[in-house]
């Protein structure tokens, strides 16, 4: 008996050696997810799900596509992010498009999508069939406001942010789900602005969100360089990081109905500051908090009187 020859040709490397391979440099070079980020890369290039880069562990990849890996694998140890590399990043279970210039959406940002759901929910029950408007300050991709409209159904949607380049992406966004939207009968709006000065400021929110930059300004010089890729203008906070919050705290004030809540997610360790902040903005009852999956303080929810 002979052995079947192989389909493989001397040379190439299998999809199990590939990611052996890419998973080690980047481990040695301290990418933090080293063997995700070589999937993903891998799944991309070979337009395969990651489940199926174990059912093909064998399949033998072509010239173009280990040149095509390796290029993508030198930029990711260059520092870019993987969701620059691909384009896209899941959040929420859906689908989202990214580029250089706009904020990756983060997994703890989710825990902000958890906390407005059932809220928003008692808020329509109470309403009877009047419609609520939703403001997402600081909308980036989109991805709180698609994750909210994925869940519910009747809002109106107002998408704000001073990035030219993040709306454009979060256009995208929206029209790529547009199905989505028009069956859960949601209309969306996106404006530019630095706050809600965009489309009038009457009292007329029913509830604002928003994962604002909240990181000190003389932080930035020191975070990782993968996230320095980031556009500083979604990540610097100001001197204090708080600096966006007191813009939060007045535009509702101004914007909010009463009973209207304002849900915001902020650094780990800056829940006491928040709690001091709050102390000049009376119109607030006293806040809801809450952690994320790690325990470290993510999120707060305010109600205004």
């Amino acid at each position: 008996m002979h052995d079947e020859p192989s389909s493989q040709t001397p040379g190439e490397s299998t999809i199990t050696e590939i990611l052996q391979n890419i998973t080690f440099q980047f481990k040695t070079e301290g990418i933090a997810s080293p063997r995700l980020d070589a999937e993903l890369l891998l799944a991309f290039v070979l337009k395969l799900q990651r489940l199926d880069l174990y059912l093909q562990a064998d399949r033998p990849l072509s010239t173009i596509e280990s040149g095509e890996m390796s290029e993508l694998a030198k930029l990711r140890l260059d520092g870019i992010p993987v969701a620059y590399l691909l384009e896209q990043k899941e959040f929420w279970s859906l689908n989202l498009k990214v580029f250089p210039g706009v904020l990756i959406p983060r997994p703890e940002t989710e825990l902000l999508v958890e906390i407005a759901l059932p809220a928003m929910i008692r808020m329509q029950e109470k309403q009877q069939g009047r419609r609520l408007r939703v403001v997402d300050y600081g909308t980036g991709t989109g991805a709180i406001l698609l994750a909210i409209a994925s869940e519910l159904e009747n809002l109106d949607f107002l998408g704000v942010d001073l990035s030219s380049q993040a709306l454009k992406t979060a256009a995208i966004n929206v029209d790529t789900h547009r199905q989505m939207l028009e069956k859960s009968k949601h209309r969306v709006f996106l404006f530019q602005g630095k706050g809600l000065e965009s489309f009038g400021r009457e009292q007329s929110v029913d509830v604002l969100i928003s994962n604002p930059p909240y990181i000190r300004s003389d932080t930035i010089p020191k975070l990782s360089p993968e996230v320095n890729q980031e556009p500083r203008l979604a990540l610097d906070g100001g001197v204090d990081g708080l600096e966006v919050f007191r813009n939060l705290f007045n535009e509702a004030n101004e914007s909010l109905v009463n009973g209207g809540e304002l849900m915001v997610e902020h650094g780990y360790d800056q829940r006491n500051d928040l709690m001091e902040l709050l102390k000049a903005y009376p119109y607030f009852e006293p806040p809801e908090c809450f952690d994320d999956l790690e325990g470290r303080p993510r999120v707060m929810k305010l109600v205004k009187q």
